[in-house]
């Protein structure tokens, strides 16, 4: 049976330049992981270092106005490394047991 969300941390990640890579870490005991960009621009996001702000493969893109979603998986420790536009405000929700 999957493990039940009982605690919401809402972060917001500023890009302040468009070719630099900002991080967030996912903190412990999380089950659901969920981001979008604020400014409705394209995303460029990974889960490992050095790999969005050159466009360094192999990464992934979140379409303008997309919203990522990750449910019952088990990401906690992890750091999500996203890049986007000057000025864009990522929005991260994420839900823990804890």
């Amino acid at each position: 049976m999957p493990q039940l969300a009982s605690t919401p941390v809402v972060f917001n990640l500023q890009i302040g330049a468009a070719t630099t890579e900002y991080s967030y870490v996912i903190p412990n005991d999380c089950v659901k992981l969920r981001f979008q960009n604020r400014n409705n621009n394209l995303v460029r996001y990974a889960f490992e270092p050095q790999k969005v702000a050159a466009s360094a493969d192999p990464y992934l893109t979140l379409k303008a106005g997309g919203v990522f979603e990750l449910i019952n998986a088990d990401v906690e420790q992890k750091t999500l490394y996203v890049a986007g536009t000057s000025g864009d405000v990522i929005e991260i929700e994420v839900w823990t047991q804890s």
